[in-house]
């Protein structure tokens, strides 16, 4: 085999993202970002990342790794990148057998990874190994450019009327008690979200770290809609180092305050903010059952880009690696 696959190690962070980022370019991320996640999944999730070199240099990674609002003990989330000029040689192959070894002793159940739905080489990979189709998300962009908020002027006027109001994270920073309140507010904005797996209440600690003291997040462009005392629905912004493009995160509202357009006018006010800020554009992703929230993405002028398909491996007991 001409490929040396071994554990990653810190100092791999340049050469390990340079692959990734020449496989997935919208995408790219930089170190900081990159251990910001890596460090902060909480001490229950497991996580290992291999490379794999050719005459001495990284060509492609792999990892598995749990994720806390996912969490499942027996459940892991592989992703295996070999940068294009390597593909079909045998490093993927390498590494994924390099991962299911080392997952081995933490006897897995259910593996789950995705692709585009566009990459063909790459979806007969997993079916090969047995992976099955389970569901996809619509990842959507929007010219923040050509994006004109007036249309929806009178929106916060309305809900203001019916004691809603929007406010940034940076008004909240300066408030005691904001990160436990924002804590249940995610995961009372969940319920209900269409998802193949179970979700679960992040640890407090955990969510801390890896969300509020997240430092890529755009502090004016995370919107939180508060009734009184009480958060009821958010809609947030992160920016890369790499690319000049936003993320538009998680938008949600509680199940008892949905229906009255909240969603609509804390994406027009993120959105209007991050336009402002000078970003070009953003992108999230949806379920493809989520019609409610592509509708909204639709409205505003998101416009779908690629489709993004999940694929499991479910595992008996027996048939464990």
């Amino acid at each position: 085999m001409p490929f040396t696959v071994r554990p990653f190690a810190l100092d791999d962070y340049p050469a390990f993202l340079e692959v990734r980022n020449a496989v997935f370019p919208d995408y790219a991320v930089s170190v900081e970002e990159a251990r910001h996640w890596d460090e902060n999944l909480g001490p229950k999730c497991l996580f290992k990342r291999t490379v794999a070199l050719r005459d001495g240099t990284i060509v492609g990674a792999g990892e598995f790794r749990q994720i806390p609002w996912t969490y499942d003990p027996h459940g892991f989330r592989l992703e295996i990148t070999v940068h294009p000029s390597e593909r079909g040689r045998g490093a993927g192959s390498a590494i994924f057998e390099h991962l299911i070894l080392a997952m081995r002793p933490h006897e897995p159940r259910v593996l789950r990874t995705m692709t585009r739905a566009t990459d063909e080489a790459g979806a007969r990979f997993l079916l090969k190994r047995g992976f099955v189709r389970e569901q996809s998300n619509w990842e959507s962009r929007i010219d923040l450019t050509a994006f004109d908020p007036s249309p929806y002027a009178g929106l916060e006027e309305t809900l203001a009327r019916e004691g809603i109001r929007l406010r940034t994270l940076r008004e909240l920073r300066a408030e005691n008690g904001w990160q436990r309140k924002l804590h249940a507010l995610f995961w009372a904005a969940e319920q209900g979200m269409p998802d193949e797996e179970a979700h679960n209440q992040i640890e407090f600690e955990t969510f801390d770290a890896l969300l509020c003291n997240d430092p890529f997040l755009v502090d004016d462009a995370f919107i939180v809609a508060a009734h009184g005392g009480d958060f009821i629905g958010l809609s947030y912004v992160r920016e890369s180092r790499k690319n000049l493009d936003a993320t538009t995160g998680l938008t949600g509202v509680i199940p008892e305050w949905r229906g009255r357009k909240i969603a609509l006018a804390m994406k027009v006010r993120s959105l209007a903010t991050a336009k402002a800020l000078g970003f070009p554009s953003s992108k999230t992703w949806n379920d493809t059952r989520n019609g409610a929230m592509l509708a909204v993405n639709v409205r505003l002028g998101f416009v779908r880009n690629v489709e993004w398909v999940q694929y499991v491996k479910n595992l008996e007991p027996e048939e464990s690696p």
